[in-house]
């Protein structure tokens, strides 16, 4: 419960700051907060900044948010969605060169692939 207060009180601060980095930094945050709490409905956190992420063009905060967006639908059944955001994560990681971040993405695929629900990708 105190994550998600903070969450709440660090998204006011995002948006009067007028920052969408951190605005969308945020939001994956809190989606993360509902993942760990098995809410499903945290996909519109993931989503949110997702948008913000394409929009703005910040290629690494978007392939983290995919990757950590995955986990999520992984939890709720969703394989196919989850590889596909998986893929889609480990791509912008090559394009950009992000090694460490590849080899996270790569190793929930095969976690995803090996059958059965993903593990929290340490960092």
């Amino acid at each position: 419960m105190q994550a998600e207060q903070w969450g709440r009180e660090a998204e006011e601060h995002a948006i009067a700051a007028r920052s969408p980095y951190h605005l969308a930094r945020m939001y994956q945050g809190r989606g993360n907060i509902a993942r760990a709490r098995r809410d499903e409905g945290g996909f519109t956190f993931f989503e949110k900044a997702l948008q913000i992420a394409r929009d703005k063009g910040y290629r690494l905060l978007e392939g983290e948010t995919l990757l950590e967006y995955a986990l999520l639908r992984s939890q709720s059944g969703e394989t196919e969605e989850a590889q596909a955001y998986l893929e889609c994560a480990r791509d912008i990681f090559v394009e950009l060169g992000t090694v460490h971040e590849q080899v996270r993405a790569e190793q929930a695929l095969r976690d995803l692939t090996g059958g059965g629900e993903l593990l929290v990708v340490a960092e």
